[in-house]
């Protein structure tokens, strides 16, 4: 876009940016005559590179701002539809640099941005303009009639709906009234959400929320018919309940997908409201879709699950962890059928994992590790047979390991690490063809570890330690056959008995042998198990084996060519 905008005034420009609302995506970039200042990420790089071991993802990020340098010389700024490939690398990315980076774009175009009509473009040639213009509408109408077939609840608004059931009288006035364009209206309407999500957190910062560029911006991203939202407000200051009750109250109504982020040292001291309307103002009336997707991460939640949140049949996503989440995982849960992925770790949830949890057949990650959950894993977590990866360590659950947990086909990472699990592993050959990674340390097992697990081909990391009736002559045994073992952490006494019976130590375990002797022993655990030395290495365990908790990234598909029993 050049810097004074004119490209919002060609009707090749218009297609262009039809077509990318179109696909639900888009890049905006201009490059001011005098440059701009932004985020180095040469020296992101480096902040990275020398980062201190054990760093959980807002300490990392801490390490990260302390040493990064934001305000280099820049030739272009952009904004982008979620975040960009250099707001971080592969193993980081912050939403954070994202917000900095998009602060230097300029306010003009924003203004500019608020006013564009796509119907006012213009060409060289007028019939490229009709042409161009009655490929739009074609789309729209197309739109409107798919929508017509859908039930009721799940039709999209228009924009007379959205304007007439307003909580903020002021956008009652302005372009939609304008002959003739009605066909446009759900065209800009929702060019105009894009730009007010992408602009929220700068205008707000820059401006406040009284200011009246800020208004305009909230009042359209109400109207835009926006299925999708998502925003950060990562240590930002400005960001307080006043501001979150603004930004609560201009959500699109027809809202299907919320992705907001409270954390570091934004001013919210209660995010409770987020979840007041979306799960149960909302959800109480037909006159809102229903909620497929509610990330909540950070979010300064300190309540209950509400139990509303069972009749979100089509729920896919509900990420609620780190906040200060009490009370019981809702019983009802299990309507919750359409259910992906379920993350409620770093809380304080109680009491048992609800039985109903086996009717979330869909289910792939389901992480409430960090949490004082209590009784046994229910057996019928053996019905989600699409499970991927299962997070429960540090709660106090208790009992015998499921034999319907053994039965999960796909299961790749588990972590029951940190509870009060008792007995043996009923695991035959054959189960676990997928699992790469087992965490059991810190419980009550007891028994022979079973020489099924040599059926488990992929297995590369294995935590045994602190099982003290665990028979450990049973280990190597039952890992003799694990080729791709390239951890194995045992602790003080099992490591002793084992380099005692160094000939009956399997190849996969001898390659290991190095990292053995850096594991913590008993004694050390017993001593840390609260403190910096273990909180690091339980950060790195999960950082390694569980990215996709602090990247909000989506699992790549399962790979054919490990076979299934």
């Amino acid at each position: 876009m050049d810097e004074e905008g004119t490209t919002y005034e060609r009707i090749w420009c218009c297609l262009e940016i039809w077509m990318g609302l179109d696909y639900d995506k888009y890049e905006v970039y201009t490059a001011p005559a005098r440059g701009c200042l932004g985020p180095d990420m040469e020296s992101f790089d480096r902040a990275v590179d020398t980062r201190p071991a054990g760093l959980e993802m807002s300490g990392a990020w801490k390490h990260i701002n302390k040493n990064m340098n934001f305000k280099a010389r820049r030739h272009a700024v952009g904004i982008t539809n979620g975040l960009a490939e250099r707001d971080g690398n592969e193993e980081f990315r912050f939403s954070n640099i994202k917000a900095k980076r998009e602060q230097a774009f300029p306010l003009q175009l924003v203004r500019q941005a608020f006013d564009f009509e796509v119907q006012d473009g213009q060409a060289s040639v007028s019939s490229d303009r009709d042409h161009i213009l009655e490929y739009i509408k074609g789309n729209v109408r197309a739109r409107m009639h798919e929508d017509e077939s859908r039930p009721i609840r799940m039709r999209t608004k228009s924009i007379s709906a959205v304007i007439s059931t307003s909580r903020d009288s002021h956008i009652n006035r302005g372009w939609y009234q304008k002959p003739g364009c009605n066909d446009f209206a759900s065209v800009n309407a929702l060019l105009h959400g894009r730009f007010a999500q992408a602009f929220w957190r700068t205008l707000l910062e820059t401006k406040g929320p009284g200011h009246a560029l800020m208004q305009r911006c909230a009042s359209r991203l109400l109207s835009s018919g926006l299925t999708k939202v998502s925003l950060s407000f990562h240590d930002c200051l400005k960001c307080d309940n006043e501001a979150l009750s603004m930004l609560v109250q201009h959500l699109p109504l027809q809202l299907q997908e919320l992705y907001l982020d409270l954390d570091g040292e934004c001013a919210v001291t209660s995010g409770e409201l987020i979840l007041e309307e979306i799960v149960v103002r909302r959800q109480k009336s037909t006159d809102y879709p229903q909620v497929k997707v509610l990330s909540l991460p950070h979010c300064k939640l300190r309540c209950e699950i509400p139990q509303q949140i069972c009749r979100c049949s089509e729920l896919e996503v509900l990420r609620l962890e780190s906040n200060e989440m009490c009370g019981h995982i809702p019983e009802q849960l299990g309507q919750c059928t359409a259910l992906k992925d379920l993350f409620l770790f770093d809380n304080e949830l109680h009491g048992p994992i609800p039985v109903s949890i086996g009717k979330c057949a869909n289910l792939v990650r389901f992480y409430s590790g960090h949490n004082t959950l209590v009784d046994s894993v229910p057996q019928e977590i053996g019905r989600c047979q699409r499970l991927r990866r299962i997070y429960l360590a540090c709660n106090q659950l208790s009992g015998p390991i499921p034999k319907g947990l053994c039965e999960l086909p796909d299961l790749e990472r588990l972590f029951l690490d940190d509870n009060q699990l008792t007995g043996d592993i009923p695991l035959e050959t054959g189960q676990w063809p997928r699992l790469e990674v087992l965490y059991l340390h810190c419980n009550l097992l007891a028994g022979v570890l079973p020489v099924a697990l040599n059926s488990c081909s992929q297995l590369r990391d294995v935590s045994l330690m602190c099982n003290e009736r665990l028979e450990v002559s049973s280990i190597c045994p039952a890992l003799v056959k694990c080729t791709k073992l390239e951890k194995l952490y045992l602790d003080r006494s099992q490591r002793e008995l084992i380099s005692a019976e160094r000939n009956h130590v399997s190849r996969a375990c001898e390659a290991a042998k190095n990292h053995l002797i850096k594991c913590v022993g008993t004694d050390e655990l017993a001593q840390y198990k609260y403190e910096k030395e273990w909180k690091a290495f339980g950060w790195d365990v999960a950082f390694t084996h569980c990215r996709d908790i602090f990247t909000f990234t989506q699992l790549e598909p399962l790979d054919e060519n490990v076979c299934t029993p």
